[in-house]
């Protein structure tokens, strides 16, 4: 019995493990480095500033990363190679943001409008691009996943997209509800989490639902955004087609 318990518990492991996307470590790294602390930006700052606004620092990631891990430029801050992968990643979300913001309506693209939906709808939530992060207590790992990766397939079958518009729609999928299956456990945690996912079908128009599906697909297949996804997803102007 024991050794079926511990073979049950190393198959299941990457349903109890925390998820994080390179923007979320990124941020924690940032936060622990206390990036702020010199980089102050422009936008959020009252005070004179130290050194520029990650907001100004490069687009190109092999440079961000060479300049975060100079320490001519950072004399007093060591950071190993995957930690500056994952600030450059936190840079990379936390630019095209503030881009996005500045010229709201400069990119009328299938993405950029997409994109602006969701942030309406879903970003404050499930995270910048869907990068995951916003604390949920009493939900079965503690926060909202992202629209990537295990924790969001798990949810939605694989990414299916008839699931997702369920999600989208009504709140909570139909398969957290009927058959044997792991998400029957998911719902208990769902009706005791503090966020719960709301049901649009009574505020967003079809047509808005479906584009914010073909989005949420996208931002799945590209997985969790490090800074050359970000700088990839930054050219996309058209949504993927989705089967009928």
């Amino acid at each position: 019995m024991a050794s079926l318990l511990v073979a049950l518990a190393w198959l299941g492991r990457a349903h109890l493990l925390p998820e994080r996307a390179p923007m979320e470590r990124g941020l924690r790294a940032a936060r622990a480095l206390d990036c702020w602390g010199c980089h102050q930006a422009a936008e959020r700052s009252s005070g004179p500033r130290t050194a520029p606004s990650i907001f100004a620092a490069s687009r190109d990631p092999q440079r961000l990363v060479a300049r975060i891990r100079d320490r001519r430029i950072h004399p007093a801050v060591a950071v190993a190679e995957p930690v500056a992968w994952d600030l450059a990643a936190w840079i990379a979300v936390t630019q095209l943001e503030a881009d996005r913001a500045r010229a709201p309506g400069a990119a009328r693209h299938e993405v950029a409008r997409a994109e602006r939906l969701a942030r309406r709808n879903c970003f404050g939530c499930h995270g910048e691009l869907g990068q995951g992060g916003a604390r949920n207590p009493g939900s079965w790992k503690g926060y909202v996943p992202g629209l990537f990766g295990r924790d969001f397939d798990l949810l939605t079958h694989q990414g299916d997209p008839a699931v997702v518009r369920q999600c989208i729609r009504d709140g909570t999928p139909r398969s957290f509800h009927e058959g044997l299956s792991p998400l029957r456990l998911g719902a208990w945690f769902t009706a005791r989490q503090q966020v719960r996912m709301p049901a649009y079908a009574g505020s967003l128009r079809a047509d808005e639902i479906e584009t914010l599906v073909r989005y949420v697909i996208l931002l799945r297949r590209l997985g969790p955004l490090d800074a050359p996804a970000v700088v990839r997803y930054r050219a996309l102007e058209t949504l993927p087609e989705l089967a009928p």
